[in-house]
């Protein structure tokens, strides 16, 4: 295996992780702006296509060291045992919370916008720009400030111990109401992890973010 080191050759400052968090924080404010202020339909259109080109330059100027070499049949497979995972832990963890499951701050104001306008705007932000940009900052940029601190740890132990640390800041961020609410965001993380470091490829991961995220717009859309 290759050691995870070899990618983390960038110069990671506190400045840059600021601005990634705060493109996180507020990088939904167009759509839900749109939302709430019920703007027309060519509006919203504009906002959808500069999500799609924003999350196409954040690709090319943030993605570019960070090629998928694995083929087309084995990204399918990745991205395949990968979502069974995710879906796997999800239904664990309902299986052991059982109706003291309860949903993320986060989740409920996503579910509360589509149920008012199941805006294409929002979903091309949860498909697109936040899967790109939270997959680079907690799986790249964050860990890479984090093992700084682990100088004299073993590369592989060096990089899993960063990316678990950033997995939790992670799932903190997506503001979890309760112990189950944190686990799934931890579990989904977690899986993404696992395809970052076993893989050597931060696209992969990207890649199934986005994947997990549209399914779950697809059953809002059945369920709202």
């Amino acid at each position: 295996m290759k050691y995870l080191s070899k990618r983390f050759i960038g110069k990671y400052r506190i400045i840059g992780l600021i601005l990634l968090i705060l493109l996180i924080l507020f990088g939904s404010t167009p759509a839900i702006t749109s939302i709430m202020m019920g703007m027309s339909r060519d509006i919203v259109f504009i906002i959808t296509v500069g999500y799609a080109l924003f999350t196409l330059i954040f690709y090319l100027i943030f993605y570019r060291r960070h090629q998928n070499k694995m083929g087309v049949l084995n990204t399918l497979k990745v991205l395949v045992v990968g979502f069974v995972s995710i879906l796997t832990l999800s239904y664990l963890l309902g299986m052991i919370f059982g109706s003291n499951a309860s949903i993320s701050q986060n989740q409920e104001a996503i579910e509360n916008m589509l149920a008012l306008n199941f805006s294409p705007a929002l979903i091309a932000y949860m498909v697109l720009l936040a899967p790109a940009v939270e997959e680079y900052t907690f799986r790249e940029y964050l860990p890479g400030i984090i093992r700084k601190i682990f100088k004299k740890t073993d590369q592989n132990l060096r990089d899993i111990i960063s990316l678990i640390l950033a997995n939790i800041v992670f799932a903190l961020m997506h503001i979890p109401t309760d112990l189950y609410s944190f686990l799934v965001y931890f579990s989904l993380g977690f899986v993404l992890v696992m395809v970052r470091y076993l893989t050597n490829s931060l696209r992969l991961s990207a890649y199934l973010h986005s994947l997990w995220n549209l399914t779950s717009v697809v059953i809002l859309y059945f369920a709202l």
